[in-house]
């Protein structure tokens, strides 16, 4: 392969091995939830209710300074924020609305004055997505919430070209879980009960946003795949249909009877999600029912549903060193044995040198001097090798040598990693064990 792309195949395994940045937050069963829609002009009062989770869109307030008021005041309150994000139709009046061509545009939405599907299967449609995903991550959001995710029962695009499938809608939902967690976010599953089983949905969403589900009989049962896995369920029942299609409850009694069976965190609500509020279950004055604990950070890459093979350069420059042993004590023997040479090698010194770490200044400036310094390294010992035969034998033996050696390093570290992790899933096999969730 050559010294240069040796050293770049060792240079690339060391920066994809270690340096792994996104790590997300998952809510908690126990944990109380309000869901608030936003106006214009109007930032809510979030002391009350006091539950940890908030539900909301933030950009109903159209405003940048509102925006950022009430994240602040969502954070000072300790507020988990779930962001919500239309990602299967277009709402005509959102802000960024005008973004969306017309080829990704399909029928209109039934009950649903002014929305139209989207292509889930169009690029176009996904970078867009993604748009939405980034700017609630600025925000500061911590989870999102994706709507709409299963209009593939719907008319979509017929009779203009074929209607969305369900192989289509769990593309997508695999393609949202891995783009928010890259995003350093949770993600949660919006309805869709009838998948759950069928293909392990719960493996691949942090949490659930159920509505309705006391009115449909047996519908709650279907996300127990997510309690059984320790991952809650937001539950909404409501007390009027509003403009679009919800249904309504026979009473608040009967309604929170099939959620609290269910252990879901139950909440009633108006169709158009004011301020009113009645959970549930019973939690205490800051909103969380007993045995409920803060959730511990999940890293991305090594611990997500995406196999290490769909790594490139690109991949890697979102990633940074001071989340290196904390991200790697998550790795699996499985997910570890998805990284190969040929990913790692698609990454080279001049894409190390344009690595960015979003939220971090310090360890971007890191990875630039990395970057920058094994380039002038490798310019240094071509240079050499081509001013003298004698010494270019002699670097390249001494180089091979090195490069060997360094390749052994990576493996010892993978191994110890992955040693690390076996270990630390035995030690908590027992966080979310059958009495435990009973307490709760």
């Amino acid at each position: 392969m050559g010294i240069k792309g040796a050293l770049a195949f060792a240079a690339a395994a060391l920066f994809g091995a270690a340096l792994i940045d996104a790590t997300w937050t998952p809510p908690q069963i126990g944990m109380g939830w309000q869901a608030r829609a936003l106006h214009a002009g109007n930032v809510p009062n979030v002391a009350t209710p006091n539950v940890p989770v908030w539900d909301i869109d933030p950009e109903q307030l159209n405003s940048a300074s509102d925006i950022a008021t009430l994240m602040g005041a969502l954070k000072d309150h300790n507020r988990y924020v779930i962001c919500y994000v239309n990602v299967g139709s277009l709402d005509t009046g959102a802000n960024d609305a005008g973004s969306f061509p017309k080829s990704i545009i399909g029928n209109a939405y039934p009950d649903w004055p002014g929305e139209y599907f989207l292509d889930i299967r169009s690029s176009v449609t996904r970078s867009l997505i993604k748009a939405r995903f980034e700017r609630m991550a600025s925000y500061g959001c911590d989870g999102i919430e994706p709507d709409n995710l299963d209009t593939y029962t719907e008319k979509t695009f017929a009779p203009n070209k074929p209607d969305l499938t369900l192989t289509d809608a769990l593309d997508y939902m695999n393609w949202i879980s891995t783009t928010v967690h890259d995003l350093g976010m949770a993600i949660g599953l919006k309805n869709g009960g009838d998948l759950v089983k069928a293909h392990d949905l719960a493996s691949v969403f942090d949490f659930a946003i159920v509505e309705s589900c006391a009115e449909f009989s047996g519908d709650c049962a279907e996300y127990a795949p997510f309690i059984q896995a320790g991952k809650p369920v937001f539950a909404a029942e409501y007390t009027t249909k509003g403009d679009g299609g919800c249904p309504v409850i026979k009473s608040a009694d009967s309604a929170c009877a099939a959620t609290n069976a269910a252990n879901f965190e139950g909440i009633i609500k108006t169709c158009d999600l004011g301020a009113e509020w009645k959970g549930c279950q019973t939690y205490d004055d800051n909103g969380y029912r007993a045995g409920a604990t803060a959730a511990p950070q999940i890293a991305n890459e090594l611990s997500s549903t995406a196999p290490l093979t769909n790594a490139d350069a690109n991949g890697f420059s979102n990633t940074s060193p001071d989340a290196c042993s904390d991200a790697c004590s998550h790795a699996t023997a499985d997910a570890c044995s998805h990284a190969t040479a040929d990913a790692f090698a698609n990454a080279t010194a001049d894409a190390f040198a344009n690595a960015v770490r979003r939220p971090s200044t310090k360890s971007s400036t890191w990875s630039r001097r990395f970057a920058t310094s094994s380039r002038d390294q490798a310019a240094t010992l071509s240079s050499g090798s081509n001013n003298s035969g004698a010494l270019a034998g002699s670097s390249t033996t001494i180089m091979t040598a090195a490069v060997g050696a360094v390749i052994g390093i990576i493996g010892t570290m993978l191994a110890f990693q992955v040693w690390i992790r076996r270990r630390d899933a035995r030690a908590k096999q027992t966080l979310y064990n059958t009495a435990q969730l009973a307490a709760v």
